[in-house]
């Protein structure tokens, strides 16, 4: 006979997802995400202007950031169930440990402006209002605004102190969020020598191999319609902890791979490029990137586009609903807001810039700016006013480096080892970078004279 009787309510949620499925939410972390300051992440797209060229691209921060969150979870649980019944060599992975980990990869991305990467790329290098010598990133917004919301909603403080998330746990995640920099080591001394594991999976700055990317990748191709051969379930079941030397000759605890895995980790960053080269930096995604962006750079002043950063209350409005804000805001002088507008009205006809071709980075200066486009101009003998440039790099994730480099590996019976590179020699690119200067003609007419230009180029410049 069957009980209708429940002895005791779960407080967690199940969400399905489109890309794990149905998982289980601790209720900690669910008192984060029914807050204004996470919400606003369904109105991020994870893509930026992507949207405009795939429109399969239609997935959110949101739901990225829940998904990150599960796969730390799931790597760290998985880590210390294989150490204590397989390995047979138990590693300290408290309750808490999981916990704050499954945080710091549900809050890493908080601090992500309008149309994500275009906020924080184009958009700020070229913003007048704000101080470069600042530096800012969306990894240090998120820690910001993770502070901010825990000050605004008393149902997360209730919760974070009910689960014994106390301050020092907050800086732990907080730091987890920033990933490996002096400043953990300094504040996090004991921390990082005997649990620097923890910094490798929300945000693994040595190797870039981390929970965000394993789901940005499955996700993003999932929804650009592009293959994943990577498997991360089959990552976390041969990966270990063991102790090794840091730059200071210390020994500290470190995820080492098995040395079977490097192959499939080269194809982890394979598919990088190919999301780099075929989505993320597609042609017509960097055309529609420099309307909006014009535009966001006429309506900064008016909107606090840039000033969102330094005031949380403004940041947790400040999505990309900012697009049609301007848009819609009744003006009947010819000034800048007008301006924007009809950049914001040719995106959506489809009122492009032309695109005239590409040429080989080398030939002009790498930093873009007035001095790039007057050499490109120059190399084409054009008039500069007639174009605009957009620098595109592909690589593995580390520059000109092999990504593996800072990997650690080791074999079946756990002794550390070197990566065979050798062994995939003929399956590696020469270089694991590549650069090309894109480039679009603003003025009608003048399309057809550059495209000429940049034809008629030599070889090794095209």
């Amino acid at each position: 006979m069957i009980s209708h009787k429940i002895k005791a309510r779960w407080s967690g949620n199940h969400f399905h997802d489109s890309v794990h499925g149905t998982i289980m939410l601790h209720p900690v972390l669910v008192a984060i995400i029914d807050t204004p300051q996470f919400q606003r992440l369904r109105d991020i797209k994870q893509l930026g202007v992507g949207y405009w060229v795939f429109p399969g691209a239609c997935h959110n921060r949101f739901e990225h950031s829940i998904g990150t969150s599960y796969l730390c979870g799931e790597m760290l649980t998985t880590l210390k169930y294989l150490h204590q019944h397989v390995y047979k060599d138990p590693i300290d992975i408290t309750d808490k440990d999981i916990l704050c980990v499954k945080i710091a990869g549900l809050c890493h991305d908080l601090g992500h402006g309008p149309f994500s990467h275009l906020f924080d790329g184009p958009f700020f290098k070229r913003c007048k209002n704000f101080d470069k010598e600042e530096k800012w990133t969306h990894e240090q917004g998120s820690c910001e605004l993770f502070d901010y919301m825990i000050k605004q909603n008393e149902g997360v403080r209730e919760n974070l102190l009910e689960n014994g998330i106390g301050e020092h746990e907050k800086k732990l995640i907080k730091a987890m969020i920033l990933g490996e920099n002096k400043e953990i080591k300094t504040n996090y001394r004991g921390q990082s020598l005997q649990k620097q594991f923890l910094f490798e999976i929300v945000s693994n700055k040595a190797t870039g191999i981390d929970c965000d990317k394993f789901d940005y990748f499955a996700r993003d191709t999932h929804h650009a319609g592009i293959r994943n051969s990577f498997d991360f379930n089959r990552y976390f079941k041969n990966v270990r902890i063991l102790p090794v030397k840091n730059d200071e000759e210390k020994m500290e605890l470190r995820i080492c791979a098995r040395d079977k895995e490097e192959s499939n980790l080269y194809e982890l960053f394979h598919i990088r490029w190919t999301l780099h080269r075929q989505v993320y930096q597609h042609k017509t995604v960097q055309n529609v990137e420099e309307l909006l962006v014009r535009a966001m750079l006429l309506a900064d002043e008016k909107f606090g586009i840039s000033s969102s950063v330094k005031d949380m209350e403004k940041c947790t409005l400040m999505t990309d609903s900012i697009f049609y804000r301007i848009l819609c805001l009744n003006t009947d002088d010819k000034d800048d807001i007008q301006k924007a507008q009809e950049l914001l009205r040719r995106i959506q006809k489809r009122d492009l810039y032309d695109f005239c071709g590409e040429i080989n980075q080398n030939i002009v200066n790498d930093n873009l700016g007035e001095d790039v486009l007057s050499k490109t101009a120059e190399k084409l003998g054009v008039d500069k006013k007639d174009i605009f440039v957009r620098k595109s790099t592909f690589n593995f994730g580390k520059g000109i480096e092999n990504p593996l480099k800072e990997m650690k590996f080791c074999d079946k019976y756990g002794a550390e080892t070197k990566p065979q590179v050798s062994n995939l020699s003929s399956l590696l690119p020469r270089s694991f970078e590549e650069s090309r200067i894109r480039i679009y003609c603003k003025t009608k007419g003048q399309e057809k004279k550059i495209n000429e230009a940049v034809k008629n180029l030599p070889m090794d410049q095209t």
